[in-house]
């Protein structure tokens, strides 16, 4: 009998033992970082072909690989048709979506992306020098400014609502790099386009940890 309870004395430790040991090695593999987010959000009552700024990676300013990541994450319906894929225009590089309802695009990576992108963040995390990008750049850029051309095709009597939000994080802080509201709608970040090339506003906001 007394064998029997040491017994089961021994299993239980090393059953805590195994448990804690687990539990320890999931903490220390786990992401250091936030998750690197890209979201495009469109609203359409009809098909429409909408040609966007990008995300570039730095330093090199070429299309970010965080864009081959992009997925349809939600569709108001599943007979939505989407088509996207990134073309060239004469003012860059630009995402083009072909979309017949409301969509919305979503990339989503970790700490493996830093990984594969060692120089991230190109610029130190300092105060006073927020403008300086450290994660991404946006395409289409009209001269230095945070000002982006974009382009809508679709029928005269359909209007069409953007917003594109975009974020990436470290230990010393993050960077996010949202689209600018027009004002034609209360929610944050939602502008509307006219047919045609136009030009549309990001804000590149920093956070210190």
């Amino acid at each position: 009998m007394k064998n029997t309870i040491k017994y089961f004395k021994y299993l239980t430790i090393l059953i805590i033992l195994l448990i804690g040991s687990n539990l320890s090695g999931c903490i220390d593999s786990s992401d250091q970082y936030s998750p690197i987010k890209y979201t495009i959000t469109i609203e359409t009552n009809d098909w429409a072909t909408i040609y966007l700024p990008v995300l570039l990676d730095l330093p090199n300013n070429t299309v970010a690989d965080l864009v081959s990541y992009l997925k349809v994450d939600k569709k108001k319906s599943s007979d939505i048709k989407v088509i996207y894929d990134i073309i060239d225009t004469n003012h860059g590089k630009a995402l083009r979506i072909n979309t017949s309802g409301n969509v919305t695009l979503k990339a989503v990576a970790g700490n493996e992306y830093y990984k594969n992108h060692l120089e991230l963040p190109i610029t130190p995390f300092i105060p006073g020098k927020e403008e300086q990008p450290k994660f991404f750049n946006m395409s289409m850029k009209v001269n230095k400014s945070n000002i982006h051309w974009a382009y809508l095709e679709t029928n005269a009597d359909n209007q069409v609502k953007v917003q594109i939000l975009s974020g990436a994080n470290i230990k010393y802080g993050g960077e996010y790099l949202d689209s600018i509201s027009d004002g034609s709608d209360d929610r944050l970040h939602f502008f509307t386009m006219e047919h045609g090339w136009q030009t549309i506003g990001f804000r590149r906001s920093v956070v210190y940890y």
